[in-house]
């Protein structure tokens, strides 16, 4: 009998929750692009040149916290396919 346990269900309300968050993460990227997308119509000289850097730093870092939020959704979904594909053929041969 094998010493390792994981908890399906913690490990699907986990995903889920990976899921939601990136959707989060791509509503706010979204709406931080719309926002300041005619920033230069309202603002001129350092100011809007101090806020571009800092929304486009802002933009990058949650263009990649979301990519590595997916790679972690996808191994984490990996793992519980895997998971319970053992499971099963394991029950099925051992009862």
């Amino acid at each position: 009998m094998s010493r390792i346990r994981i908890d399906v269900d913690v490990l699907d309300a986990t995903i889920e929750q990976m899921v939601t968050l990136c959707d989060a993460l791509n509503d706010e990227l979204k709406a931080v692009q719309s926002l300041t997308k005619d920033l230069r119509n309202y603002w001129d000289g350092a100011a809007v040149e101090a806020f571009e850097t800092a929304t486009t730093l802002w933009i990058r870092d949650a263009k990649a916290s979301i990519t590595e939020l997916n790679r972690l959704k996808i191994a984490a979904t990996t793992t519980r396919n895997n998971w319970t594909k053992a499971f099963d053929a394991d029950t099925a041969m051992w009862g």
